[in-house]
């Protein structure tokens, strides 16, 4: 007697599964690799290569190099325009009670050396005039006169410093240096973590889409 083998659907239907299973599971991996690949030449084109290089007939350079120069031309208009206005911000927090108060015992450390030691080498008779007291109530005049007169000649200082004309050609031509350019490409290194966050969060998105897409098709 022979059996007759009767295929149930539900059979039929683990078969189906297990015979697309390898491409259920290739399918989002290789969108993971896929997304993760991509990313990672997208970053990797914003800082490199520094120098354009040939690939295939093409010249390529990474987006920061090349275009460095419009860069810091616009990050030099953009600081330029910052320090003119807020150069009264500038100044007043430079010339700032506080600031001076700090300055002043320098000042009045400089002030005295003046009067004890210079002052007698550079002219001997006044030296044999004036005695402790003397130096002491020229010195409180000197710097009575100093706290009035050092935040005007700081204001005015940054006032010609701000209309020299040769400020912002000066600016411009740092910020396009080689220094800074090095500096600039350097960061890179600083933002490896974050590149790899980055890296992975495209390979989880690139493995989600691939499972949803296998669920939809199956």
């Amino acid at each position: 007697m022979h059996t007759l083998l009767v295929w149930a659907p539900e059979n039929l239907l683990i078969i189906n599964f297990l015979n697309i299973m390898p491409v259920y599971l290739i399918s989002p991996l290789v969108n993971a690799v896929g997304c993760w690949l991509c990313v990672s030449l997208m970053l990797y084109l914003v800082f490199q290569p520094e120098k354009p290089a040939s690939f295939l007939g093409m010249k390529i350079q990474g987006m920061v190099p090349a275009n460095f120069k419009k860069l810091s031309q616009k990050l030099s208009d953009i600081i330029y325009q910052l320090l003119i206005s807020h150069k009264e911000d500038l100044k007043a927090e430079i010339t700032a009670p506080e600031k001076m108060d700090k300055l002043m015992p320098h000042i009045e450390s400089h002030i005295d050396f003046f009067l004890r030691e210079k002052l007698p080498k550079s002219m001997p008779m006044i030296a044999m005039l004036i005695g402790d007291k003397t130096i002491g109530q020229i010195k409180e005049v000197f710097v009575a006169e100093i706290k009035v007169l050092f935040p005007q000649l700081i204001g005015q200082y940054m006032d010609g410093l701000m209309d020299d004309d040769r400020v912002y050609p000066l600016l411009t031509e740092k910020l396009q240096s080689a220094a800074v350019l090095s500096y600039v490409t350097g960061i890179r290194s600083k933002l490896t973590r974050l590149f790899f966050k980055i890296k992975l969060g495209a390979f989880v998105f690139g493995l989600v889409y691939g499972l949803l897409i296998g669920l939809i098709c199956f």
